[in-house]
Order: structure tokens, then sequence, then C-alpha cells
């Protein structure tokens, strides 16, 4: 079996017919392979932001992403932080970040926010929404894929350390914002080289204009 990373196009710019359509990049020397988009996505953690192109985040470092559960409903704990997601699940999400520079760069600041399953849509579309004052503000995002890493390509687990991960996020427009993809690792602040060369390939890949213009604007973002 080949070694690829898959990417599926964001539903908003696929046709119902290619929904689930996937590009792929050659992985010569281990194994990444982005699993089938299901209901079932190991979520769950701390995901750090490596490179993107959403506006907000391109003068921002040491940029996170902390998931938890705050209602399960319907939806089933599978253990190791993965959760089978059903329509009336609830995440709680805290976005942390930085200034890249300048007067107030040491100040962490958050974004809190809750995530649920976009009704109606593929598996891996939320709906974040804001808490508070921000909480008429909601964005949809999706993931179009993810992967593991092999144990040898990053640091060592110590017990009770998260499984090295990576993701591909696709954030839909907004009244705030244009669409912007992101990369992102878990369990390590950074990827491979390799790995992210490949995936950078396999987003290269992926044909609407939408993307390719957002693929040319993806700038790295500083974990520290």
């Amino acid at each position: 079996m080949s070694n690829e990373i898959h990417l599926r196009l964001p539903s908003r710019l696929s046709s119902p017919a290619a929904a689930t359509a996937e590009t792929t990049a050659s992985a010569a020397s281990f194994r990444a392979s982005s699993p089938g988009i299901s209901s079932t996505i190991p979520l769950i953690g701390t995901w750090y932001v490596l490179s993107s192109s959403v506006e907000f985040l391109r003068d921002k470092k040491n940029v996170s992403i902390k998931y938890s559960l705050k209602e399960l409903g319907q939806a089933k704990e599978a253990g190791g932080n993965v959760v089978e997601f059903a329509n009336d699940t609830v995440l709680d999400s805290v976005t942390s970040y930085q200034l890249l520079s300048g007067e107030g760069s040491d100040i962490v600041d958050t974004t809190v926010g809750t995530e649920r399953p976009t009704p109606n849509s593929l598996p891996g579309v939320f709906t974040w929404r804001g808490t508070g004052f921000a909480k008429f503000i909601t964005n949809r995002w999706e993931v179009l894929g993810y992967g593991n890493l092999p144990l040898e390509s990053s640091k060592p687990i110590q017990e009770g350390d998260e499984q090295p991960m990576w993701m591909v996020i696709y954030a839909d427009k907004s009244m705030f914002s244009p669409s912007g993809l992101s990369i992102h690792s878990k369990g390590t602040k950074s990827l491979p080289a390799q790995t992210m060369d490949q995936i950078r390939a396999a987003l290269g890949n992926l044909q609407p204009k939408e993307l390719k213009d957002s693929v040319r604007g993806m700038v790295d973002i500083l974990q520290e």
C-alpha cells in the first residue's frame, strides 16, 4: 500500500457528487495517511497552529486551540481523546495567542467559544460560536485531513502525553474575515520538514482558486 497524505475538498467548494473528493501527495519514507473523515475524530486536546492563511493569525505567535468535551449528548467516548460525535455533542474551545512582536507581545490573550457538529453536513464540519458579548458571532470550519506521526519522527511520548498528530483545517468565510487554511499539530509544537512538505504538496493540488489563493497566503506561525 502506498504512503499518502489525503485531503478532501471543503464541502462548500465541492459539488454534492464530489463532496468526498480527495487530493493526495506521495509520502515515500513513512506512512502519514489521513483516515477518511468520519464522525470519530481525535479532536480533543491541545492543537498548535503551525502555518495559516487566516488573516487574524498572521501577526500572532504561540497560537494554540484546546478542545474539551462540554456535553457528550448522544456521542460515544472511544478513549484516547477520541469521540464519536453526534449532532448534540458540544465542545469547549479556548484559543490562546500572543502578538508576534512589539508592545504587549508578552501577554497571552484567549478567545473562548463552543463547537458543535454542523447539522446536515459531512462529518468533520463544525460551527464555532463565541461566548459572552461574542455569542452572536459564529464561524463554520472543517477538517480536511489528519493523521498520526510515527514516534521516531517526534519527541518520545511520556505518560500522559498526546499522540503526535497533524491536521489541516479550512475556516469558511464569515462576515468578519475571508476563508483560510491552517496546519495544526497535537502532541508536538513542530512537524518534521518532510511532513510539512507533503501537507503543502497536498494543499497545492487543491484546484479551486479560493484554496490556491489561501495556500499562497499561508505564513508560518512561531511556536516557542
